[in-house]
């Protein structure tokens, strides 16, 4: 059986629930206080800096794992225009049926822009990435940008990633607060030898 050397990280939560928070919301320009939310849990504590009910753009992080935060704006899905109004029963008026929502690719950023958003905002938020490590992708409906840490020069299962609406607006975002613990190289076994020991 082929053995080999492999080097082993873990990764640690880095710094606090509240400087994760407050770094990402500068970086994405949400205003307000820290606080914990009713679903909040001793398991999954989790954190919120701005709006309560997602009525407006928030940033949240779980303070576990990998420190996962993200971002949401509801701003970036605007109510459809009403093409139609009809009357209740009561006398109200409800709309009976929206106007068509059209792709918008001339709204949708350019990949110079998706870029150079995505290397300020994951930057600011602990991933260091340059321009050529930044994928993006992007329809007439919406684009993305997303990276991921590297170890030892590979792509990591752990990614940064920013999501544009079809208006254009940065809809959402979510990164990690974490560093790479090097714990050494460890011998490895042959892929033959791994399946054997998977019901061990």
């Amino acid at each position: 059986a082929e053995q080999s050397q492999g080097g082993v990280y873990q990764l640690a939560l880095t710094g606090s629930a509240k400087s994760v928070l407050s770094q990402a919301a500068k970086a994405l320009g949400v205003t307000g206080e820290v606080f914990e939310p009713e679903y909040s849990t001793p398991e999954f504590p989790t954190f919120l800096i701005g709006s309560k009910d997602g009525t407006t753009q928030s940033v949240a992080v779980t303070w576990t794992g990998t420190g996962n935060w993200w971002y949401n704006n509801p701003a970036a899905y605007p109510a459809p225009d009403c093409a139609e109004f009809a009357k209740a029963d009561d006398g109200s008026e409800y709309c009976n049926r929206y106007q068509e929502q059209k792709p918008t690719p001339e709204l949708q950023p350019t990949k110079a822009e998706m870029v150079s958003q995505a290397m300020r905002i994951f930057s600011a938020t602990g991933l260091r990435v340059s321009a050529a490590d930044i994928s993006t992708s992007s329809n007439e409906w919406g684009s993305s940008a997303f990276a991921s840490l590297q170890i030892e020069g590979q792509d990591s299962p752990v990614e940064w990633s920013l999501y544009w609406a079809a208006n254009g607006t940065l809809a959402s975002a979510s990164g990690h607060s974490v560093s790479l613990v090097d714990k050494g190289d460890f011998k490895t076994i042959s892929p033959r030898d791994a399946v054997a020991r998977i019901s061990d």
